[in-house]
């Protein structure tokens, strides 16, 4: 879907400009009417309202479409003048080229207010809507938990302009992060998330969309006179005499017409019922009584505080399943043949699962918990470290001695070793947790965690704060896919063996490895990032670890700091490279 969206979002603009130029140049060889499509094209060139930028780099270009608006609506001009003797069709193009006007401009503004410049600008510290927003915050009651739905999306749009320094490359200063501490350290878990998710609908819409321009009292007039002018070029174009025209070009009029008023009216009733109208009516600031209690009433029951404003799935890919065969061997040869293998694999071995309570609950009791002893910025600045905060955690339970050596080095290295424990201790205790009749959250928190950050590593790369957790993955697929080919799957090496023996068997496969990948063993040594073996060897140790008399293993215990070291690592990802991935959305 993304693929299309792409093609789409880059071919319309280029459409929209080979047809005003063709009608430019043979405006003596088409008909009158066909002359009256241009001004679509530039209502075309305006976009809809729900789309300006499909990344935010495309904000950074807002000069580009500028330049773009002044060639075509001058080459507009220039074909609608020469078209002859003004009549009711022209009378029809008028209208709708004052609305594709009116269209392209909101675009332009848009995209230049989302841009990086912009949006600095707006975090001035001694702006008085900055000062605004922070007072609101900090004079917000204890109660918060209590808030209804319409406090939500208020608290949320007013924490969406306090965070714009994030997407804007800056730092947020102490005020801030005093203010929001505050909020959420009371939260229950629920009205946490609700108020995030919101939170980043307000600054999706920022970036990507045209609600900083639409959303004032200004853009209603221009938003209802679009929708006016459509109408009427419908109207008069339906009164004037098309007789003399083809059926053909009548009808396609027709339907161009007809889409514009619908696609209006659409844009007209997105923005009567978005959050921000909800946002901006619920604070007093628009409407009157009867229009505040209409829109009120019906925004309440299009957005119910149940409805999600993401799709509350997080991406999953197991490294043991990545190195099974592909589904389709003859397309898996044409899409190596083109170097699309890896987009292939991806296709195959990605999947996406709903995000379950008990793993938000865990995540924001952890970042709660890192909060709520700190009342300094610059101190919470400094405990952002997840070799810390996990050195802490193994030091406390006094395994670090045995663990430490896991979360050394490079932090993709501590994801691909702790993944691949994670994978094969789930695969080797499978049946022996399911006759204990174990069922334990922490052991799906676990497993969630891990298949959601190696998602990240070979999907979203720049949401890391590492340049080689690719290498590292292909090296480590490579030594597993050698692994398969002298032993047979891994997970069912994992479920019939004992961890020390695949630990024996990956040993021994990894020493004949670099002769079936056409290596010198010296070369494979010092170049080789595979971390499938430091995998099996945490697996072993940490079964080993938490087994109890009698052969037991007290699986409790064991995920219950699995659980934890992830949790750490997601957190440590999420602040980490936070830059990179915002500048990266789509």
């Amino acid at each position: 879907m993304s693929i299309f969206l792409w093609l789409e979002y880059l071919l319309a603009d280029s459409v929209a400009i080979f047809a005003l130029g063709y009608l430019s140049q043979n405006e003596g060889q088409v008909s009158h009417l066909v002359i009256l499509w241009a001004p679509f094209l530039l209502l075309h060139l305006g976009g809809q309202d729900t789309i300006t930028a499909l990344s935010i780099e495309d904000n950074e270009i807002w000069r580009r479409h500028l330049l773009t608006f002044i060639s075509q609506a001058s080459i507009a001009i220039y074909v609608f003048a020469k078209s002859g003797r003004p009549s009711s069709i022209s009378w029809a193009g008028s209208f709708i080229f004052f609305a594709g006007i009116v269209k392209y401009v909101e675009r332009i503004w848009a995209l230049q207010k989302a841009s990086m410049s912009s949006l600095r600008s707006s975090c001035t510290m001694g702006s008085d809507e900055v000062i605004n927003y922070h007072q609101y915050m900090l004079s917000k009651p204890d109660k918060e938990n209590d808030e209804d739905y319409g406090g939500v999306v208020c608290t949320a749009y007013e924490l969406s302009q306090m965070m714009k320094p994030i997407f804007a490359d800056l730092t947020l200063n102490g005020v801030t992060w005093q203010a929001s501490r505050r909020y959420f350290i009371g939260l229950k878990v629920e009205k946490a998330y609700k108020v995030i998710e919101v939170e980043l609908y307000f600054m999706y819409d920022i970036l990507h969309t045209k609600a900083t321009v639409l959303h004032k009292w200004y853009s209603w007039l221009f938003r209802i006179s679009t929708l006016i002018c459509t109408i009427t070029a419908l109207v008069i174009f339906r009164m004037s005499n098309r007789i003399e025209y083809h059926k053909i070009k009548v009808g396609i009029t027709y339907l161009l017409l007809v889409g514009a008023v619908v696609l209006e009216s659409s844009s007209l009733a997105c923005m009567s019922l978005s959050l921000w109208t909800y946002a901006g009516i619920k604070k007093g600031k628009k409407g009157t009584n009867w229009l505040k209690q209409g829109l009120m009433f019906h925004t309440g029951k299009l957005r119910l505080e149940e409805k999600s404003e993401w799709s509350n799935c997080m991406g999953q890919c197991s490294l043991l399943n990545y190195t099974g065969k592909r589904k389709s061997d003859c397309i898996g040869n044409v899409m190596s043949f083109f170097r699309f293998e890896e987009n292939w694999d991806n296709f195959w071995h990605i999947d996406y699962k709903p995000v379950e309570f008990e793993l938000k609950k865990q995540v924001f009791s952890e970042l709660r918990r890192k909060i709520g002893g700190i009342e300094d910025k610059d101190r919470y600045d400094g405990y952002r470290d997840h070799r810390g905060e996990i050195a802490r955690k193994l030091g406390k339970l006094g395994w670090y001695k045995e663990l430490g050596w896991s979360i050394e080095g490079e932090f993709d290295r501590s994801i691909l070793t702790w993944h691949l424990a994670t994978d094969i201790l789930v695969h080797h205790n499978e049946e022996k947790e399911k006759r204990a009749k174990k069922d334990c959250s922490d052991r799906d928190i676990s497993e969630d965690i891990s298949k959601y950050m190696l998602f990240i590593m070979i999907a979203r790369p720049f949401m890391l704060p590492s340049v080689i957790g690719q290498i590292r993955f292909r090296d480590t697929c490579r030594h597993a896919k050698a692994v398969v080919e002298i032993g047979g799957r891994i997970e069912k090496m994992v479920k019939a063996a004992s961890i020390a023996e695949l630990s024996e068997h990956v040993r021994v496969t990894g020493e004949i490895a670099p002769y079936m990948m056409g290596r010198e063993p010296e070369i494979f040594v010092e170049h080789s990032r595979s971390t499938l073996l430091d995998g099996v060897k945490l697996a072993e140790m940490l079964q080993e670890l938490f087994t109890i008399e009698g052969n037991r293993q007290n699986f409790e215990r064991m995920w219950e700091l699995i659980s934890g070291v992830w949790v750490e690592m997601l957190c440590f990802a999420a602040s980490a490279n936070a830059e990179a991935a915002v500048t990266h959305s789509s």
